[in-house]
């Protein structure tokens, strides 16, 4: 489930992803940051395993405001 942030800087920017009614969550923040060769994404990737369907995915940004969605089956 890749969550692409636009070019715009949104670092330290974190994605929430909640399932079963909120009891099991995966979060990633976006980081800045770059090596010698590769620089860092705006991308945020999920491995979700077997699940089915996300309750909800919460966008919380780096000056407090949060956007968000409930029930998103994929």
């Amino acid at each position: 489930f890749p969550v692409t942030i636009s070019k715009v800087s949104y670092f330290g920017t974190k994605v929430s992803l909640l399932f079963k009614n909120g009891t099991k969550s995966y979060s990633r923040v976006l980081l800045n940051g770059s090596s010698t060769m590769i620089d860092q994404a705006n991308d945020l990737s999920f491995g979700i395993g077997d699940e089915k369907e996300v309750d909800s995915a919460i966008i919380e940004f780096p000056n407090g405001k949060k956007k968000g969605n409930e029930k998103s089956s994929y």
